[in-house]
C-alpha cells in the first residue's frame, strides 16, 4: 500500500486518536508486530520479536493518556519519534538502548495530530522509507516555513 502524507492524513485524520483506532489502523496498514503501550508498559515489550513498532503514550497505565510517540526497533536500528521533538521517554531509552530520535518540533501547539503522525512514521519506516526523509517530509507539511 502506498500513500502520500496528504492521502494518509486525509484517510486517518489529524485529530485526537485513541488506542483502538491506532490498533485498527496499524492492522489495516499492515504494520508488522505493532503494539500500543502506555509508558510504563514499554518494558514488557523488551523480549518481543523484531522488528517491533510501538505507539506509546506519555502517561502511565493508570492515567487517561495525553500524547503519542513512535518507537521502531530492528536488529540493527532503532528510532524514536516525538512530534514535539522532546527527548525520548526514559522507558523508551531503556527499551531502545541506542538509536536515533528527532528533535524537530513538527506538531503545532494547537494540534491533536500526534497519534496520526506517529502512525505515519511507523508506516513509512515499514515501507522502507528513510527516517530522516520522513521527518523532513512531516516538517515541511506542518511548518509552512519549510514548504
Amino acid at each position: 500500500m502506498s500513500l502520500t502524507l496528504a492521502e494518509f492524513l486525509d484517510t486517518y485524520g489529524q485529530n485526537t486518536t485513541n488506542n483502538f483506532q491506532l490498533l485498527r489502523w496499524a492492522k489495516e496498514l499492515k504494520i508488522p508486530n505493532f503494539h500500543y503501550a502506555m509508558r510504563d508498559e514499554i518494558k514488557q515489550l523488551t523480549k518481543s520479536r523484531l522488528p517491533i513498532n510501538i505507539i506509546a503514550n506519555y502517561q502511565m497505565s493508570n492515567e487517561s493518556g495525553s500524547h503519542h510517540v513512535a518507537i521502531h526497533k530492528t536488529k540493527d536500528k532503532s528510532y524514536y519519534f516525538d512530534s514535539f521533538g522532546i527527548e525520548p521517554l526514559k522507558e523508551a531509552q531503556a527499551f531502545l538502548g541506542h538509536g536515533v530520535y528527532s528533535t524537530f518540533k513538527i506538531q503545532p501547539d494547537n494540534s491533536k495530530a500526534c497519534g496520526s503522525i506517529a502512525l505515519f512514521v511507523l508506516f513509512s519506516l515499514n515501507q522502507g522509507k528513510d527516517f530522516f526523509d520522513t521527518v523532513l517530509e512531516l516538517n515541511g507539511y506542518f511548518n509552512s516555513d519549510f514548504k
